[in-house]
């Protein structure tokens, strides 16, 4: 691997595994997403297989649950109080994710640095800017989503109800040509202007506007970055599989082979079995997300620097034209 990229990855790593501190942090930040930027591909593609009455059916749902209730006052009161519970739950919630992902920025970046981290000081100053991450996380939701929606959703419906194959096929190679690079670009946007909010005070428009001007500058090395987090995402994920089938593997067997005839006894321990996997899984995702936010962060202090960075794939071409170039010059003196 490239010095440049492993200088950081090496870097984000030490910072997984000597402050644990920010896997708290990493937890609630886990929840935006780890996939890792290539992974909205292989989302979207998914997403592409399948048609709008897949995508709108929740909608006739809500209504046939509602026709279902009967509504009375004091069911509407019922369910306008549980709803606005469920709000400030869903509130705290979103508070602790953004706050969460300000605290993990900077935190990566004092630990980096040797600073002394604490848990109370980080959360607060994720919790002063916390209006403009939330924006920006909720503006790249937007794009993305409603390019989705208003857009690729009516192509695939148009394409799908004409039954034909190349048609079909026309129209989900536009999507992937078109929609995801703008998700991928969107996302790693995204990434450098929340930093720039946490370490630069930016306001939302200036934050996007100077992420924008770094990755037009950085956009291959950020591709290329995206491309080693992504083949990290799987091979942990690849290990998260076997590591969970070599802990839980036991319980469902005991389940199956020991109880049989006890109903309780083979729930509790399928319901043990599926609580090991619930921990290991939120301990995986909270180290990726220490991980991948330390790597960013990283990333945006290198090549928002003074010194000039750049891309693997560049670097190779200049090398293989001095070599081009060397071979040229000799076969000239011969």
């Amino acid at each position: 691997m490239d010095p440049f990229y492993r200088d950081i990855l090496k870097r984000a790593w030490l910072v997984v595994r000597k402050f644990p501190l920010l896997w708290i942090f990493g937890v609630f930040v886990a929840f935006l997403g780890n996939g890792g930027e290539l992974q909205t591909l292989f989302n979207y593609i998914r997403r592409l297989n399948v048609t709008t009455e897949l995508d709108y059916g929740w909608i006739s749902s809500l209504i046939v649950i509602w026709n279902k209730i009967h509504p009375t006052w004091s069911g509407i009161t019922l369910a306008s109080l549980t709803l606005v519970i469920g709000l400030v739950i869903a509130g705290i919630f979103v508070w602790l994710i953004i706050s969460s992902l300000g605290a993990l920025i900077k935190g990566s970046w004092e630990a980096d640095n040797g600073t002394k981290i604490n848990y109370w000081q980080l959360l607060a100053h994720g919790n002063k800017h916390f209006w403009p991450l939330f924006g920006l996380n909720i503006v790249a939701k937007a794009i993305v989503y409603g390019v989705l929606i208003l857009i690729l959703v009516p192509l695939i419906t148009i394409a799908f109800s004409q039954g034909n194959m190349i048609f079909n096929f026309f129209i989900v190679f536009l999507a992937f040509i078109l929609f995801i690079p703008l998700s991928i670009i969107i996302s790693l946007v995204t990434k450098y202007a929340s930093a720039e909010v946490v370490f630069k005070e930016s306001k939302f428009k200036e934050a996007f506007i100077n992420a924008w001007r770094l990755f037009s500058a950085n956009w291959l090395i950020s591709v290329e970055m995206a491309i080693i987090v992504f083949v990290i995402n799987t091979l942990a994920a690849l290990v998260l599989v076997i590591i969970a089938a070599l802990l839980i593997s036991p319980f469902f067997l005991s389940a199956i082979v020991y109880n049989p005839a006890s109903a309780s006894s083979f729930s509790s321990l399928v319901y043990l079995g599926i609580s090991i996997l619930l921990i290991i899984s939120a301990l995986f995702g909270a180290l990726l997300a220490v991980f991948q936010t330390s790597v960013w962060t990283f990333l945006y202090f290198k090549i928002g620097g003074k010194e000039k960075v750049y891309s693997k794939m560049v670097r190779l071409a200049v090398q293989m034209l001095a070599k081009w170039q060397k071979r040229k010059a000799a076969k000239q003196l011969q």
